[in-house]
């Protein structure tokens, strides 16, 4: 982005005494203004802002689960326990979850690169998502995420450079037919969750989505 600077010529009318030459003339004063970049990042910020006032359809809000939410609201307050992650296996590769289930790690992707160790902590909740198939079960994290250090930490095909980080959990509650979601406009119905994040492998989603997801889950289970 190009920084803009504005110049303030501020001229006086010369005054007897002065020393400049008659074929100067007035004598500017400048003035440099080189705050224009603050300006723009502050309204970029505010233009990232106006998709969550802008909605369509009615607001929606109340109580869910205890947590008080707005359809409108740019943030929800919650229980700093209450992160929520969603977990997605390919379709191709569905036999992992039971590689999952029993070392009770979660491997993500990451061929190689660095990634944010800090995400998940212990007590957080995991949704497990096959794709194009549903949800098949909840879970919780165990204790920090941290890079695999041998062979048995990461086994499933493509090793420790393929998934370079791993999440340890317990197995809260599973089924045996997934809950199968519908999407419209690229997003699992009644929530935020987007076709993107679920493609991630690992990925957080609002406090409000995780505990919909859940209630859902847990509908369809009984």
């Amino acid at each position: 982005d190009k920084v803009v600077e504005f110049r303030l010529i501020v001229t006086r009318e010369k005054q007897p005494g002065d020393r400049t030459s008659d074929h100067i003339g007035h004598v500017p004063q400048l003035v440099e203004i080189s705050t224009w970049f603050i300006y723009y990042t502050v309204w970029q910020t505010f233009l990232n802002l106006i998709p969550q006032f802008s909605r369509s359809g009615p607001e929606e809000s109340g109580n869910f689960r205890g947590v008080e939410y707005s359809s409108r609201m740019a943030k929800v307050a919650t229980p700093k326990d209450e992160n929520w992650f969603i977990c997605t296996l390919g379709k191709s590769t569905s036999h992992n979850w039971d590689i999952c289930k029993e070392h009770k790690i979660w491997g993500i992707p990451t061929n190689g690169r660095n990634y944010n160790l800090s995400q998940a902590k212990k007590g957080d909740n995991l949704l497990f998502y096959l794709a194009s198939v549903g949800f098949l079960g909840l879970g919780k994290v165990t204790g920090p995420m941290r890079i695999p250090s041998s062979r048995e930490e990461a086994p499933w095909a493509g090793g420790i450079y393929r998934y370079g980080v791993i999440v340890p959990f317990k197995l809260v509650t599973e089924t045996d037919s997934p809950l199968k979601v519908n999407f419209v406009t690229n997003k699992i119905a009644d929530t935020g969750v987007s076709t993107t994040l679920l493609r991630r492998g690992f990925a957080q989603v609002s406090t409000i989505d995780g505990l919909k997801i859940q209630e859902s889950f847990l509908s369809a289970k009984k």
